[in-house]
């Protein structure tokens, strides 16, 4: 049977780097609980510290047979506690090797799954080598803490008495006597003068006079138009060229026909392109 080296556990949780958050809104309220044996620590409560909450807090007891201590970080909450994470530690790396005391980060986890860190401090003094009387096993102990050295009382030193000096006497204050006030001759009244307001007449005009008869519209004289009964005369025509005919007529004809070329006079119009049998006048 394996023997367990009775003495001192000290552990103080530090901080604590958190990667998992209950809050969905806000931060955490953070704070460890701790079971070893049949003894349970709990620390103070770091309001709204999310997920980097830090403690002060000091937990001791004396180990007898306790092997395996279990860290617990629970986020407050009005109606239950929300874990955070958790972590084991076993007390026999402090209590069996050369090296007492452990300060480290200890990993903490979730359902299998690593939650944050836990910067801890667990020490222990074995009850073999220290002074400390032994209690019986899983028993928290309190330890006597050293008398108070207290300071002598310092020397008194006491001078002669001070000889009694009567009160300095102060002239008595005579108030001052004044004149009474000159006497002033009453400043004249004056009287805003009275301004009478004018008083203005409309001007009178006579009535103007229209007469109900309407006035008489101007007579004109209706002017005759004068048309002569002799038509207008025209200059004589001057003719129309002669062409000498052509016997036999020329087919096809020519198209456009070529006409002599203007020299002057009113314009007449062109010619039928009919060819025609020249008159008897014509020929003679």
């Amino acid at each position: 049977m394996k023997t367990m080296t009775p003495g001192r556990v000290t552990i103080k949780p530090i901080s604590a780097k958190l990667y998992r958050d209950t809050e969905t809104f806000g931060k955490m309220d953070p704070y460890v609980k701790i079971h070893v044996g049949g003894h349970t620590f709990r620390s103070k409560t770091k309001n709204n510290a999310g997920k980097t909450p830090s403690w002060n807090d000091v937990f001791e007891f004396h180990r007898g047979s306790e092997e395996l201590m279990m860290i617990y970080i629970y986020d407050e909450d009005t109606i239950t506690d929300d874990l955070v994470c958790q972590a084991s530690f076993n007390l026999s790396c402090i209590t069996e090797g050369a090296n007492n005391v452990f300060k480290d980060y200890l990993s903490m986890e979730y359902h299998g799954k690593r939650a944050g860190d836990l910067y801890i401090e667990i020490s222990f003094l074995s009850s073999l080598t220290s002074s400390y009387p032994t209690y019986g096993s899983g028993m928290a102990m309190a330890y006597p803490s050293p008398s108070p050295t207290y300071a002598p009382p310092p020397t008194m030193t006491y001078s002669a008495p001070v000889t009694y000096q009567p009160p300095v006497q102060y002239p008595t204050y005579v108030p001052p006597t004044y004149t009474s006030a000159p006497q002033y001759q009453p400043q004249p009244s004056y009287s805003a003068p009275m301004y009478s307001s004018p008083t203005y007449s409309a001007p009178s005009y006579p009535p103007p006079s229209y007469s109900t008869s309407p006035a008489p519209l101007p007579s004109y004289q209706p002017i005759q138009p004068t048309y002569t009964s002799s038509a207008p005369t025209y200059p004589p025509s001057t003719g129309y060229p002669q062409y000498p005919p052509q016997y036999p007529p020329q087919y096809p004809p020519q198209y456009p026909p070529q006409y002599p070329p203007y020299y002057g006079g009113p314009k007449q119009p062109l010619p039928c392109l009919l060819y025609t049998s020249p008159s008897p006048r014509d020929r003679g």
